[in-house]
């Protein structure tokens, strides 16, 4: 019992290291969440229930025409089928590019002859 050593320098240093490691862990944390509560406040949310959500649009080109047919299509068998695919595309604002081309593509193989059901398999359903 006579060494103090072990309460000088050894455990309770080590202890100490401890709390400092914590603490400067908890500093980068708080900065962290702070920076992220900033970001989050950027954007309007719409309340549903418990739960806010972000009031995503999605922002077609302003001058761009209408999808047609098989473009519509393809939209709605990804929001259907691949839900989280739709979701990426659309918050990527992606999802109307691609939508296009499927247009245009389904559009050249009518040209071609292909049946409407070719097309729909071919380019709709994967």
């Amino acid at each position: 019992m006579g060494d103090s050593s072990v309460y000088d320098g050894g455990f309770l240093g080590c202890f100490a290291a401890v709390i400092s490691i914590t603490n400067t862990e908890n500093s980068v944390n708080n900065r962290i969440i702070k920076h992220v509560k900033e970001r989050i406040m950027e954007i309007d949310y719409i309340p549903v229930g418990d739960y806010l959500l972000p009031a995503v649009t999605p922002s077609d080109p302003p001058d761009a025409p209408p999808l047609g047919l098989y473009g519509e299509l393809h939209k709605r068998h990804l929001q259907e089928h691949r839900p989280i695919l739709y979701s990426q595309l659309l918050l990527s604002e992606r999802l109307y590019p691609a939508c296009r081309e499927i247009e245009d593509a389904a559009r050249s193989r009518r040209k071609l002859g292909m049946s409407h059901d070719e097309i729909i398999r071919e380019l709709i359903c994967d």
